[in-house]
């Protein structure tokens, strides 16, 4: 990293060093594309930014990566991103559940009862929420604090759900759970 990065703060997106390196680039707001390589080894992996300011960082690793290779990427990747300093979460999709119809209409209820009228697409692929005007309004600290939990009601008014196997998280990232 050089003076004037590290005098603004800005982190490096790149890291390098005797057995691999691993190269982070911006595509789209917070979808990033990370490419690491060892030896004749080269992958691209899918990750977004997340987080205060996007200070940290979640890679998706591929299906396709065997055991033996997995092992030893997680531990790659774990150096790279730590000494680059990012919070990170390594993880793996892990198949689709699909969610029942009785927790469909229990995360209906909570979503009305914080103030909600809900309507779903038939295909469940749209979700509107519109704020009742009976409900009482609520200040922005408020907000942000009950939008994690929103989005989750709404995830699973959609009849399905994205599982997650994961590798490696950052410190800071386990006590956040």
């Amino acid at each position: 990293m050089n003076w004037i990065s590290k005098l603004l703060g800005v982190r490096p997106n790149n890291f390098r060093n005797a057995e691999f390196s691993l190269r982070i680039e911006s595509i789209f707001r917070e979808n990033i594309s990370v490419s690491y390589t060892r030896g004749s080894k080269y992958f691209n992996f899918e990750g977004e930014r997340f987080g205060k300011k996007w200070g940290a960082i979640q890679v998706f690793i591929s299906q396709d990566i065997d055991q033996t290779e997995l092992q030893q990427l997680v531990r790659d990747l774990e150096t790279a991103l730590k000494a680059m300093r990012f919070e990170y979460v390594i993880v793996r999709r892990a198949g689709v559940e699909i969610i029942s119809a009785e927790e469909q209409q229990a995360a209906l209820a909570e979503l009305q009862q914080m103030g909600y009228d809900v309507t779903v697409s038939p295909d469940r692929r749209q979700i509107r929420q519109t704020h009742r005007p009976d409900a009482p309004l609520r200040d922005k600290a408020t907000l942000r604090k009950i939008a994690p939990r929103m989005l989750a009601l709404t995830q699973t008014l959609r009849g399905k759900r994205q599982r997650f196997e994961v590798f490696a998280r950052s410190a800071n990232q386990e006590n956040n759970e």
